[in-house]
């Protein structure tokens, strides 16, 4: 099948999925699918999720994929981020994981382990709010209780070497000049300023300088 094909690291899917995300212009990249990249339950060593840790995963690292949701285990798991399989401070470009799959059907028992910030075996939703540079998620019991919740961030990751006359595209500065700064992650949208003189804050995002 072509979901078989793809998990071999093969067929259209894999390569919609890479170049996907590759052209995204978003401020969040967010992926969702039913095979969780590390489950931890009944389902510990299902070869799917074999094959989505060999192909899948490194195209979610190469695309700073942020937040993943999945299911398949019932029950709800947050783990901590990584990035090249490898666990990583929060803020450090790795991939939360969640697994949300308390929807109904019978609960699978979790057991606590090494990156497993936090789990219950309840029926749950998971509901994220967006208000740009941050996404707060909370996990909602059938009983209306909370049981997790975590905020996300983006912070902005300025290239090496990016900041930049803005004539010359030079790391040579002047008092007066204008500056370009590349990065990545530096807004929430596009905008540009419709006049002069130019704004000190432009959709949210400003930049200091010496204290200023």
């Amino acid at each position: 099948t072509p979901f078989q094909e793809a998990l071999a690291g093969r067929g259209e899917m894999i390569r919609w999925l890479d170049n996907d995300l590759r052209r995204s212009q978003r401020l969040w990249r967010v992926v969702y699918f039913h095979h969780p990249v590390r489950p931890t339950s009944n389902h510990e060593r299902d070869p799917p999720s074999a094959l989505v840790r060999q192909h899948l995963e490194p195209i979610f690292d190469r695309h700073h994929v942020q937040l993943i949701l999945s299911g398949h285990e019932h029950n709800y798991q947050q783990a901590a981020p990584r990035l090249g399989g490898s666990f990583v401070e929060p803020g450090q470009g790795g991939t939360i994981n969640i697994i949300t799959g308390g929807g109904g059907a019978p609960l699978y028992s979790v057991s606590p382990r090494e990156g497993l910030v936090f789990a219950d075996s309840k029926y749950h939703y998971v509901r994220a709010d967006v208000d740009g540079a941050r996404i707060n998620l909370r996990a909602i019991d059938d009983n209306g209780q909370q049981i997790d919740q975590l905020t996300l961030t983006t912070p902005p990751v300025v290239s090496r070497s990016g900041v930049v006359n803005a004539a010359s595209f030079t790391t040579s500065l002047a008092p007066g000049s204008l500056v370009t700064i590349f990065g990545r992650l530096l807004g929430a949208e596009d905008a540009g300023a419709a006049r002069m003189p130019l704004p000190t804050e432009l959709a949210g995002v400003s930049v200091t300088t010496n204290g200023r």
